[in-house]
């Protein structure tokens, strides 16, 4: 009896080991870290399968619509992003070179001055870092009476002395030495200030190639440095980015890998994007790249060469800078500011790939009739380019908007809100399959 007694009470304790113990976890549809795809938003309630089947029900989420077959399975390595950038080996900076290193990179005039008092910098360093800052906002005449009064020994950062040497023009005294993300952060700041003025200096020397990789290099950098990132420096570089690259990656002369293909009888723009893609069934372009590569403004013609771009072209998005860049390969193509998830109905964060694109698009709303384009009630703008995640579309993606002053704010519900030109610009260039990864 005793025994039986026994045998019972372990037989209740597995079935209460049972009963509580959690089943394991089932794996998302697409694999992906991150689990399934994210809920829907309240203003991005954008499913692609809606655009043909109407709204979405407000008690049963709709069917997902069917994906091209390039999308049907997670995203092969073809779709792959590059690696995030390495973690710096170096110590985390301090607080106060954060902000020291940010303000001589982005300061405005009196700014620096404030900061060096608030961090309490003085001596040699102080007069270090005020002649480099003369230096490359042009004021020549004080860089060099600041930079006179430094004593030969002075105990200044060897690389800081360096970077002002530079500045004041006197490069042979030291090699060149390029950004990088090991650099403590005042030196980062001030190797950027240095590229930024060489970018500025090719670009009015017709050097665009040279620039565009400058300026690609500098807004790759600002969305991953120590410092917050600053509005009014990624626009002026932004903008610097697409002068250069009129004339380098858009132009269908520029020095950039391609292939080449001879336009034939009968032949337009899809057709052409098919046979690359038949020959090329690991690559992705659309008609939008191709033509803007060879700015195609019109017809295209039996023995014309074409050139179409071989590099993986990617999207990453940046929230902490609300902004979004555009690249081929490595390189930075395109860069815009952008409207993010506002408070509440924050954009997640990723790897995605580019789902259904429309024009003039109408915005579903879970339990509401849709609403047209055009409607004040439609925040989508101009352009829909939606988010697939494990083949299949989410709630997700880029869209123009009907309120510009909403660019640069965390406002919408979720999706990525662009300018209508801006939107209008990626949606034209951006391949169906494209990777996009979304970092905080």
């Amino acid at each position: 009896m005793r025994s039986l007694a026994l045998l019972l009470v372990v037989a209740a304790a597995l079935l209460l080991v049972l009963r509580f113990y959690p089943s394991s976890p089932v794996e998302g549809a697409g694999g992906d870290p991150a689990g399934a795809a994210p809920a829907a938003g309240f203003e991005d309630q954008f499913l692609a399968d809606a655009l043909s089947t109407g709204p979405a029900s407000a008690t049963a989420p709709a069917s997902p619509a069917p994906s091209s077959p390039a999308l049907a399975s997670p995203p092969s390595a073809r779709d792959a992003l590059p690696p995030e950038p390495p973690v710096a080996s170096a110590p985390a900076p301090s607080s106060a070179e954060t902000v020291l290193a940010g303000a001589l990179l982005h300061a405005r005039p009196g700014e620096l001055a404030e900061t060096l008092a608030a961090q309490k910098i003085a001596g040699a360093r102080r007069t270090c870092l005020e002649a480099f800052a003369a230096a490359i906002a042009g004021d020549r005449e004080r860089a060099n009476a600041l930079a006179a009064g430094l004593a030969a020994g002075a105990d200044l950062p060897a690389e800081e002395r360096q970077a002002l040497d530079l500045a004041l023009g006197e490069a042979g005294a030291v090699p060149r030495a390029a950004p990088a993300r090991t650099d403590g952060p005042v030196v980062l700041a001030m190797r950027m200030a240095l590229l930024a003025q060489e970018a500025r200096g090719l670009l009015a020397a017709g050097a665009s190639a040279a620039a565009a990789r400058d300026f690609s290099e500098l807004l790759l950098l600002e969305i991953e440095a120590p410092w917050p990132s600053d509005r009014a420096v990624l626009a002026a570089w932004s903008e610097g980015l697409a002068a250069a690259q009129r004339n380098h990656r858009w132009n269908p002369r520029g020095d950039w890998p391609a292939v080449e293909i001879t336009v034939e009888e009968g032949d337009h723009l899809t057709a052409i994007r098919k046979r690359y893609l038949a020959e090329h069934p690991d690559r992705l372009v659309c008609t939008g790249l191709i033509a803007r590569a060879n700015r195609i403004a019109g017809p295209i013609h039996p023995g014309d060469e074409l050139r179409i771009p071989t590099e993986p072209v990617h999207v990453i998005v940046d929230l902490g800078a609300r902004w979004v860049l555009y690249l081929h390969g490595t390189e930075v193509v395109g860069a815009w500011e952008v409207g993010i998830g506002r408070p509440g109905e924050e954009t997640v964060t990723g790897n995605f790939v580019v789902g259904e694109k429309n024009e003039d698009p109408t915005w579903f709303k879970l339990g509401q009739d849709p609403v047209p384009f055009g409607d004040p009630r439609n925040p989508l703008g101009s352009r829909w380019i939606g988010w697939n995640q494990g083949g299949r579309p989410t709630s997700y993606g880029f869209h123009g908007t009907r309120d510009p002053e909403s660019i640069g704010q965390a406002a919408s519900d979720g999706c990525i809100r662009l300018l209508d030109r801006d939107v209008e610009e990626l949606f034209e260039i951006l391949p169906v399959g494209a990777a996009i990864r979304v970092q905080g």
